[in-house]
């Protein structure tokens, strides 16, 4: 007889702390890709979202890896600061979040090379040494990310596809 009426209770008890056909409504986020690059062996991919948010997609040979969800604004300053920093970097690291680094190196005495850090999630990370084109182009890809995030209606951000690009 206890035991019949602690499987009673203790079914009583369960069946109490987690409600059968309760459905929670989750937001499902939408990612459209804005514009990708490849460099080498290295490729990239800036998406937007349905809630005005950037991450970075990148791929290293077979190794993929999917950054951190980022603000527009943030990702604008850090873009800007490091572009106008390009010819003479006043800084030793860029920190964008936890998703990339970019460090400037003396590449020769006349040129600066990029040591560019990719991190996902995860916390895995990939690295790719570029030249100063292609910083800008990497620069380029995340700048059209936030036009993207900043201008695009939320009708156009939940549609399928990737983002097309407006002739300028």
């Amino acid at each position: 007889f206890h035991i019949a009426v602690s499987l009673l209770t203790a079914t009583t008890a369960l069946t109490a702390a987690s409600p059968i056909g309760v459905q929670t409504l989750v937001a499902q986020t939408n990612w459209r890709e804005v514009r990708s690059i490849k460099m080498g062996r290295f490729h990239a991919r800036v998406d937007v979202s349905s809630s005005h948010t950037l991450r970075l997609f990148t791929q290293l040979d077979t190794s993929q890896l999917m950054g951190d969800e980022l603000g527009a604004d943030s990702v604008k300053k850090w873009q800007e600061n490091l572009f106008n920093d390009l010819d003479k970097p006043s800084k030793m690291r860029y920190v964008l979040g936890n998703s990339v680094l970019v460090q400037p190196f003396a590449a020769d005495s006349a040129t600066v090379g990029y040591l560019v850090t990719v991190a996902d999630t995860g916390g895995a990370s990939r690295q790719i040494i570029t030249d100063k084109d292609g910083i800008e182009e990497f620069l380029d890809m995340l700048a059209k990310g936030v036009v993207a995030a900043k201008t695009l209606t939320d009708d156009e951000l939940k549609r399928q596809g990737p983002v097309a690009q407006k002739p300028i």
